[in-house]
């Protein structure tokens, strides 16, 4: 039987092979700032960045399945309990950024899908990777990871 191939930019990848990307992140701006997330170091195989985005969670958010747009990254937040101005600066940071998918969730339905709990972001890249994840206090870290990866006003 042969062997079915994805083509990711300029790299093959075996269908059903490892679901970290063989781009592995390289900026400290793809993590939370400090501590690495907990969630990673308590569940083996928690989704972070350089994995594949959970299937049933991006089929639940709709970032997965045929009604998503398939060339759209998206940016997946969960705010701070009662904290406005985090919700205000994320929308000053994403608004350049048209090409951007902006999903919002709470604590509950992270846990249910394997996500880290804590208040911040997941960066997810059009091919279902996680281009970045990062925690409340890391907007300047997102900011720069956006304008690494997005062309801000491009569509």
């Amino acid at each position: 039987m042969a062997a079915r191939f994805l083509v990711a930019d300029d790299a093959l990848q075996p269908v059903g092979a490892d679901a970290q990307d063989p781009r592995a992140p390289e900026r400290d701006t793809q993590h939370p700032s400090g501590r690495r997330c907990r969630m990673r170091g308590r569940l083996p195989g928690a989704p972070g960045p350089g994995t594949v985005f959970p299937r049933e969670a991006a089929l639940a958010l709709g970032t997965a399945g045929p009604d998503a747009d398939p060339a759209a990254w998206t940016l997946l937040l969960q705010p701070p309990a009662a904290d406005a101005r985090w919700v205000t600066e994320t929308g000053h940071v994403v608004a350049r950024r048209p090409q951007l998918s902006v999903l919002w969730r709470g604590p509950e339905a992270a846990e249910r899908q394997g996500l880290c709990r804590r208040p911040g972001c997941y960066l997810i890249r059009v091919d279902g990777h996680i281009a970045a994840h990062g925690h409340a206090g890391d907007l300047d870290r997102l900011e720069a990871e956006l304008g690494l990866q997005l062309i801000p006003g491009a569509r």
